[in-house]
């Protein structure tokens, strides 16, 4: 499926809660034509413990703290990702920055 055939049938809606450390976020496919969730991807991380495992990791990544903002568009971009794959969407890559997944709400 491509990512207009995607976008034709189903739109994505992100919903995130961030109470103080702890972060949830719910990702739904919904299918257009019914307006029901047809999939659901559900995260959820303390933004300390996270950033505390990257530091820890030395890697060059740990080099800038991480903000609530980066961690949630990362979390939206895996999950955009992961219900692209189910789906099957080709050529679209929702983990590289470059790309727009906001386009994928209504």
């Amino acid at each position: 499926m491509t990512i207009q055939e995607f976008t034709a049938n189903y739109k994505l809606q992100f919903n995130q809660t961030v109470d103080g450390d702890n972060a949830t976020f719910i990702a739904n496919a919904i299918d257009r034509a019914t307006n029901t969730v047809v999939a659901s991807q559900n995260v959820s991380f303390s933004i300390g413990k996270m950033n505390q495992g990257i530091r820890d990791s030395q890697s060059p990544i740990s080099i800038n703290e991480l903000t609530a903002n980066d961690v949630i568009d990362y979390t939206k971009r895996l999950s955009t990702d992961l219900l692209c794959r189910r789906y099957q969407v080709i050529d679209y890559f929702p983990l590289n920055k470059d790309t727009d997944i906001y386009q994928l709400q209504d």
